[in-house]
């Protein structure tokens, strides 16, 4: 039987970098990805390093953004997406109480 690493083989990682637009890697694993970034960036830059494991469609809709020219990029569409129907299920629930 495969394991879950034979079927993933590689995924998309959004790198941070401070002062530095997003960055996407493609990567077996997280520690791959500040393994590879500790060869080319100083020690102190490393430590400062936010690593994420995202889907190719995010990544995609990340660039569609940018291309766009949009200021403020959304991070994780689907977190956004889900916050913003939290918010409107409450205020729904504040107006029916009154």
């Amino acid at each position: 039987m495969k394991k879950f690493k034979e079927y993933l083989g590689e995924a998309f990682f959004k790198v941070k970098i401070p002062d530095v637009a997003p960055t996407f890697v493609e990567a077996s694993s997280a520690g791959q990805v500040k393994q590879s970034m500790r060869k080319i960036m100083k020690p102190d830059v490393v430590k400062e390093l936010e690593i994420e494991r995202v889907t190719p469609a995010a990544m995609k809709q990340m660039y569609r953004d940018m291309a766009k020219g949009k200021d403020e990029v959304q991070e994780n569409p689907m977190v956004a997406g889900v916050a913003a129907a939290a918010a409107k299920k409450e205020l729904e629930k504040k107006k029916k109480k009154k």
